[in-house]
């Protein structure tokens, strides 16, 4: 059975990205979270998992029972409610994607961190094959320092899962932090049961606009960069860049986009400015015949409130019209949050993504 992957959220800074303290799991996230999202008419959640919860780097290759048995809940209260789980790897020994070029070990085959990160995923095919509903993703938002890199990584993780479960499904990043653009240079491999899988928060300087985290994007706080625009050259005086070139190397914009960004600056960055950043997954999925799913988008609270949500429609609007299904980044949190820490909703939010989201 293919997998409902329609319209979803991510249950970040849970079990990944979080102290993974737990006593704080165990009140973070809970079954009636999972009940309250069901409620929404959600079809499934994406579940983020640090390999630290149950495989530490003092004993390798050792897996707690314990800290596996927070991700079967998961896989236990999503089955009752009716939901599919994308199970996440967002770290693996040896990769984050936080964490750029050499200094990431996993691509060296003979790294102990190469070999536990397969070892990793032997055991999770093995222990949840069975569970229909799961879906197996195999590395969040990997960062190779070349494409065949992550090509031949992909392949060798896609092999030990099928070694071990030959009917889970299974989901397939791009490179580059799940990068659209780089379906141009994904190689699928030979399997009818592959989703292949990407990210979305374009423009950054939008979507990340006064980051803490992205040192490039964090001067904009306050200062509510717009959307659909256009941008104002006024909106970046007072920093030490020369000209838009300049500005553009400082954001990190790699000079095959610089000409859409330039015309940010010349005309609003609406509904169709998005969409072109869709078409390369578009062209491989029409090529390859799979599915393609939107595994994270948002934007961040800092952005002015109207412009952020009207980003969400046309995004999420996009996907619908396209057969992508999406989970938006993410379920809680102060930053990206459907539902703050304190547990309080936002609604205007939640009627975008549920319009965008009906069949």
């Amino acid at each position: 059975m293919k997998p409902s992957l329609r319209f979803g959220t991510n249950i970040g800074h849970w079990l990944s990205q979080s102290t993974l303290d737990r006593n704080y799991l165990a009140v973070y996230f809970t079954e009636a979270d999972i009940e309250r999202i069901a409620s929404w008419g959600m079809d499934h959640i994406r579940l983020p998992v640090d390999y630290a919860l149950f495989e530490h780097d003092g004993d390798p290759f050792s897996f707690s029972e314990e800290g596996l048995s927070w991700i079967d809940r998961a896989v236990e209260w999503t089955r009752r409610a009716g939901l599919w789980m994308v199970l996440d790897m967002h770290c693996l020994p040896g990769h984050h994607f936080m964490v750029t070029g050499r200094y990431n070990l996993i691509w060296d085959e003979n790294s102990p961190q190469h070999q536990r990160a397969l070892a990793i995923w032997t055991m999770l095919a093995r222990r949840y094959r069975g569970q229909d509903h799961v879906v197996l993703e195999i590395l969040n938002e990997p960062v190779a320092r070349f494409d065949e890199e992550w090509n031949e990584l992909a392949a060798k993780l896609h092999a030990v899962i099928r070694a071990q479960n030959p009917e889970s499904w299974i989901m397939i990043p791009s490179n580059s932090w799940d990068n659209a653009g780089k379906f141009s240079v994904l190689k699928p491999v030979s399997d009818k049961r592959v989703v292949y899988t990407f990210h979305f928060y374009e423009p950054m300087i939008f979507t990340h606009q006064g980051a803490s985290w992205v040192p490039q994007f964090a001067w904009l706080d306050g200062r509510k960069v717009p959307y659909p625009g256009p941008l104002t050259k006024e909106l970046l005086e007072g920093f030490p860049w020369s000209d838009l070139e300049s500005a553009f190397q400082v954001l990190q914009v790699s000079e095959d986009l610089r000409p859409m960004y330039r015309q940010m600056f010349e005309k609003p960055y609406g509904r169709d400015f998005l969409a072109g950043f869709l078409e390369p997954v578009l062209e491989f999925r029409e090529k390859v015949g799979a599915p393609v799913y939107c595994g994270e988008f948002g934007v961040i609270t800092k952005a002015p409130e109207e412009d952020r949500l009207r980003w969400y429609a046309d995004f999420a609007s996009l996907c619908r019209e396209y057969g992508i299904g999406m989970a938006n980044w993410n379920y809680k949190s102060n930053d990206f949050g459907l539902v703050n820490t304190k547990g309080h909703v936002n609604e205007g939010l939640l009627r975008v993504l549920q319009e965008s989201g009906k069949e």
